[in-house]
């Protein structure tokens, strides 16, 4: 506040504090030109670090003019000393939210009267030209009974001048809530019915008591979005006349054209008692034979468990409509639970015939691999498959891989002895050429699935995880850095097709099939030929189990039978940040993001750098924003300058050995800057408070050892502090500067050793 009324002297006075959204925080300030209390809302620093301020005031500029009694006009905007704002009138009643939260549900009259005065702003905006891209409860303010629609246009100024570098960091526009499908999915051109489907969306908490799609998480929250259609409002709420919830169900209709054409005719449904709105019907699915295993399952009993299949899955992704569509079937699979546990990874899969489904879960003590036909409710254990775990399926049907024991072996489903394929190795998966690619210490390699000499066609240098074969035998999904990249065996390319993906697998649909950390399964179609993506993820399952290391817990035939475990209740599958107190007690962060290791907190205390999925990120403690930092090659380790203003990391990068040490400011404004480059692999783990010594963990070959750096000097080069026959990593310099901790397996384990600094 003292320096907001520094810089905005003898214009504003800022008195407090008095809200916080997605982009702005809201200050209660005197307009000194005009004597009046105004409300005075400041971008985000961050934001308008992405956006730049001469942009956004030339953008807002289209919406300064808006004149309409139920929409809140704008007074002022400008820039002073960094600080973006614009200014709006105070208004002292609450917003819709407040009315919300207190009450619950209004009365359907009270709904209808405040949804129509807001559709006829909205009318009124588009025919101007401006779409507001953020409608919801919050943005409407309750003034003497009359509602109030504020920051019209604000998110447009900010689309419009953040443009691709906003899509970058990560930001996203629009409340989850009340985000309407093209939202959802990212697209950047948004008509007048984004803004109807927002209305509706808030028509319908107002009559229900809560939106129209709810969840634990925003990313769940958006799957629901793209793949469920919510309940009618006369379900929920009797008194609700029809014409309203027919209303309603076709602001909320999920393409575009399936919604009203503008604004008013929206207005003219709801005061229309004679209006209805019919029912889609469900999509056709793929042209397929029906296939056996359907006839057989039928029969199994409804139960509780933790397993469920889906029938007519492509249904989803492909509709032909040549075939009338079977009526998909959904049930759950009794008496099994699909058990995290030695080692966790896939412990589910469905013959390629639909004909066998194999869990991992424990019988006693022991972890091993169980078996169920299709007519069989009951799953038996599989012989020889102790400790294992990632079971795939031959071609035929016939024959299970999977690991265990840090070797791939075999056994015939029909039962018999298991048999050896390649050891090392892990995360195996069976082409249908025949042969089998596999996760080692050096890489992804590909055998014979009878074993033999295998060959390496990804080297470890590409970090590739959970690797699957295209059905050509040319192509291979993996999983790097928590996004989805294809390796083609010919060429030796790789390329990225999603930034965010787990345990990818390609599926008969002609649809990249994987799944997220926030406990749902995406598709992205992909073109088998030409090696490319057509479109964007889209999800398709919103409740899968995907453990913390990001292992989908999912199976599908070539006949198009899903087989998956559950997501757990309010799950995320990943680690989290969790602020605990010298005291004990504990506090989760509000984050979002999966993944975490390695969070630091700022020397100014407001900050903490984390990494996430091989980027580093930033989140504010104050103000909750979080932001991604890096975007290039892997970047782990974040350490914070002594200024608070930048960190440290070490990248691993095109231009780099293994990993360097590089300097980021948190802005963002500049590029990533490399400390030093050095021959080996060299890891920042901490700096001294004093910010002048860089502490290095250097993995040459042999045990690591710890360097540091001087970074007055010029150049920086990094020297040797302890070189020993044993491993030494994880030092920190002392507070006062003359003492760093490590560890160090000098008698045989790791143990905790103090010595002079920097001098030893």
């Amino acid at each position: 506040v003292d320096r907001l009324n520094a810089a905005l002297e003898g214009r504003y006075e800022i008195e407090r504090e008095i809200g916080e959204g997605g982009m702005a925080t809201v200050y209660l300030a005197d307009d000194l030109r005009h004597e009046r209390r105004v409300a005075l809302k400041v971008l985000k620093p961050e934001l308008a670090a992405v956006v730049g301020a001469e942009r956004f005031l030339a953008e807002i500029k289209t919406t300064a003019n808006l004149q309409h009694p139920h929409i809140l006009p704008l007074f002022d905007s400008g820039e002073a000393n960094g600080f973006v704002f614009y200014v709006m009138p105070y208004v002292e009643d609450e917003s819709l939210r407040g009315r919300l939260e207190r009450d619950k549900q209004l009365p359907v009259e009270e709904a209808v009267r405040i949804a129509t005065a807001v559709a006829n702003a909205l009318a009124y905006a588009h025919r101007h030209d401006v779409i507001h891209r953020d409608i919801k409860p919050e943005n409407v303010l309750m003034h003497e009974g009359e509602p109030l629609v504020a920051d019209f246009g604000i998110a447009l100024a900010v689309s419009a001048a953040g443009g691709a570098r906003l899509t970058e960091t990560g930001l996203s526009l629009g409340t989850p809530f009340y985000m309407s499908p093209e939202q959802a999915s990212a697209d950047r051109e948004l008509g007048p019915q984004a803004d109807i489907y927002s209305v509706g969306c808030m028509l319908y908490e107002m009559l229900v008591g809560e939106p129209p799609h709810t969840g634990n998480t925003a990313q769940a929250v958006l799957a629901k979005i793209l793949t469920e259609r919510p309940r009618g409002v006369t379900e929920l709420r009797s008194t609700v006349p029809p014409n309203v919830d027919a209303a309603v169900s076709k602001a909320l209709e999920r393409l575009p054209a399936d919604r009203f054409d503008s604004a008013e005719s929206f207005v003219r449904a709801l005061e229309d008692p004679g209006f209805t709105h019919g029912v889609r019907a469900a999509p056709a699915p793929i042209a397929v034979s029906p296939p056996p295993e359907r006839r057989l399952v039928t029969a199994v009993p409804w139960a509780v468990a933790a397993v469920a299949v889906a029938f007519a899955f492509w249904s989803r992704l492909a509709p032909t409509p040549e075939v009338a569509p079977p009526v998909p079937l959904r049930m759950t699979l009794s008496g099994f639970e699909v058990m995290n546990q030695a080692g966790g990874g896939v412990r589910l899969a469905i013959s390629p015939d639909g004909r066998w489904i194999v869990a991992g879960g424990v019988d006693g003590a022991t972890n091993m691999l169980f078996v169920r036909r299709a007519d069989d409710p009951e799953f038996r254990p599989i012989p020889g498959t102790e400790g294992a775990t990632r079971p795939t399926f031959s071609p035929d049907s016939e024959w299970l891989a999977f690991e265990a024991g840090g070797s791939i072996r075999r056994v015939a489903i029909s039962g018999g002895p298991t048999l050896p394929v390649a050891d090392p190795g892990a995360m195996p998966h069976w082409g249908s050429d025949g042969t089998i690619v596999y996760r080692a210490a050096a890489g992804i390699w590909r055998v014979p699935f009878s074993g033999g000499e295998p060959s390496l066609i990804l080297p470890d240098s590409a970090g590739g995880i959970r690797p699957h074969l295209l059905p050509d035998g040319r192509g291979v999904l993996f999983e790097r850095a928590g996004g989805v990249h294809l390796l083609d065996t010919r060429s030796g390319e790789v390329v990225q097709l999603a930034s965010e993906g787990r345990n990818p697998r390609y599926i008969r649909s002609g649809h990249i099939l994987f799944g997220h950390l926030e406990q749902s399964a995406f598709a992205l179609a992909f073109d088998l030929e030409g090696y490319e993506v057509r479109g964007t993820p889209v999800p398709v399952l919103p409740s899968v189990r995907v453990f913390g290391g990001g292992a989908m817990q999912l199976g599908v035939s070539d006949a198009g039978t899903l087989v998956y475990a559950e997501g757990a209740p309010g799950a995320t599958g990943a680690s989290g940040l969790v602020w605990a107190d010298m005291e004990g007690s504990e506090s989760a962060l509000p984050l979002t993001t999966s993944g975490f290791s390695y969070p630091r907190v700022s020397p100014d205390g407001r900050r903490i750098a984390y990494q996430s999925d091989g980027q580093i990120w930033i989140y504010e403690l104050e103000t909750g924003f979080n932001q991604q930092l890096t975007f290039d090659g892997q970047n782990l380790a974040p350490v914070w300058a002594a200024d608070s203003r930048s960190v440290y990391f070490t990248s691993e990068r095109e231009g780099t050995t293994e990993g360097d040490p590089f300097r980021q400011a948190i802005d963002g404004a500049s590029e990533a800057e490399p400390v030093f480059h050095a021959p080996e692999d060299n890891h920042v783990t901490s700096l001294s408070r004093d910010g002048l010594w860089l502490v290095i963990r250097e993995d040459a070959p042999g045990p690591d050892d710890i360097h540091i750096a001087r970074l007055d000097a010029d150049p920086v080069v990094p020297q040797p502090y302890l070189r020993a026959d044993w491993a030494e990593e994880q030092g920190e310099v002392s507070p006062d500067g003359r003492w760093m901790a490590f560890t160090s397996t000098e008698t045989g384990s790791e143990e905790v050793y103090v010595r002079g600094f920097p001098e030893p």
